[in-house]
């Protein structure tokens, strides 16, 4: 009976319906070449608690559920790692996921990530990912990406909001 229930559940997950990968439309895609700036306050080396530590990055950042960077070498404090072409990126709202594992597990200071999102090489985000010792430093970095209109940046769109919210 435990065969008949365990074939009839293969045969439908073999023949069901498969969602189509979605793509993202021309008129989301954000205008403007994004580049994403990453810099470590510690060495970064591979997590000695990974499942595979062969296979462990020390530094990875994900965009959009895929894989954006993946470093399995070493990396030092204060180096920047730079990921030039970002294809993807939409108007509105945008998460990426960085995670980086310290290579000195034993050290008694807090770390730190300073991850830069740039806009046609201007800055559009900015955020620092902190942990404790002993834990791997993660997070989100959500980047609202606006429309620039007329050639402006959305830097300068958004300091005309503000200056409009102020005479109001």
């Amino acid at each position: 009976m435990v065969g008949v229930i365990l074939g009839g559940m293969q045969v439908y997950m073999t023949f069901r319906p498969q969602p189509e990968a979605s793509s993202t439309p021309a008129e989301l895609l954000a205008s403007g070449v994004f580049q994403l700036e990453i810099t470590l306050t510690f060495a970064a080396g591979a997590d000695p608690f990974a499942l595979d530590v062969s296979d462990a990055p020390s530094l990875l950042v994900s965009f959009r559920g895929q894989d954006l960077l993946r470093v399995s070498q070493e990396i030092e404090a204060g180096e920047t790692v730079r990921v030039d072409q970002i294809d993807g990126v939409v108007t509105g709202a945008n998460e990426f996921f960085v995670q980086a594992s310290p290579r000195d597990q034993q050290a008694t200071a807090a770390r730190a990530i300073r991850v830069r999102v740039l806009q046609d090489g201007n800055p559009v985000a900015e955020e620092s990912l902190w942990a404790e010792p002993g834990e791997l430093v993660e997070g989100v970095v959500a980047v609202d990406v606006r429309v620039a209109a007329a050639g402006k940046t959305s830097d300068q769109i958004q300091l005309e909001e503000d200056v409009a919210s102020d005479e109001l």
